[in-house]
């Protein structure tokens, strides 16, 4: 009964999910006219000396050295810059500091676009290593649950790797790829709490399985080839991660263990 009820209700929201409002920063006019002037006057033109023009038209404060980065090219050198100088027409007219492109404003390092988030993601994929070495070591193949478990170690990893990708340098791919391997993985992790949880035999693991794979392919297809939405994407991370996960499936989880041990 309960395990009728619960899936119903996990059926129910991921029909209902609905888009919502995405970051508004690089959606501003003084981003968008200095974006736009930017590439016509630097990286649509024959100009030899571009420094020269960043150090002119821009604010060197707020920019770090290492503008000569291989990864970073004309196109992005202007993204980057007019950022800083819309975040800088905001705070002088009493606007709070916006988001572009679904992230806050971070300054660069040696051409790593968030140095602090890149540190830990990487540091976050090398502890999911040693875990998954200590796991492999110690854990029994036959152990209960053994390729579930794997599985989503491996989702985890994969998402810590492109997590650190792109903090490294931000591109329309690997922010992608970032945001789909991580709901890959919280998807994952809903599919291996599941089988924890209900134990289901192979045909509703399967069942489950395959509608949770369903939704997260047109996921992946509306971000990808109809609207890429940072709000939306924001909330059906919200949704599995804090709400089917965290609340959901663990407090029934705590209440199928009360019912076998005190009641």
């Amino acid at each position: 009964m309960y395990f009728d009820v619960i899936q119903a209700f996990v059926y129910i929201l991921l029909v209902v999910i609905h888009p919502v409002v995405s970051s508004v920063g690089d959606k501003t006019l003084v981003f968008h006219e200095c974006n736009q002037k930017c590439i016509e006057e630097i990286c649509e033109s024959s100009l030899s000396n571009r420094q020269s023009y960043w150090d002119k038209h821009f604010n060197s404060s707020r920019v770090v050295i290492f503008e000569n980065s291989i990864l970073w090219d004309c196109e992005s050198e202007c993204k980057y810059r007019c950022m800083w100088n819309t975040v800088s027409a905001l705070e002088k007219n009493g606007w709070p500091v916006p988001q572009f492109n679904g992230k806050w404003p971070f300054i660069r390092l040696c051409g790593i676009q968030e140095p602090a988030s890149a540190v830990f993601s990487l540091l976050n994929f090398m502890f999911n290593c040693h875990m998954f070495n200590k796991f492999y070591r110690y854990v029994p193949y036959n152990s209960p649950m053994y390729k579930t478990w794997v599985m989503q170690i491996i989702f985890s990893m994969n998402a810590w790797v492109w997590s650190t990708i792109f903090h490294t340098r931000d591109t329309s791919f690997t922010e992608k790829m970032d945001y789909f391997s991580a709901l890959a993985f919280v998807i994952a992790s809903v599919m291996v709490l599941h089988r924890r949880i209900f134990n289901p035999n192979r045909f509703i693991t399967i069942l489950f399985s395959a509608l949770l794979s369903a939704f997260f392919v047109n996921h992946v297809n509306y971000m990808t080839f109809v609207n890429f939405d940072y709000g939306y994407n924001l909330t059906v991370n919200i949704l599995f991660g804090k709400f089917i996960l965290n609340n959901l499936m663990i407090h029934t989880l705590y209440f199928f263990l009360y019912l076998r041990y005190f009641n």
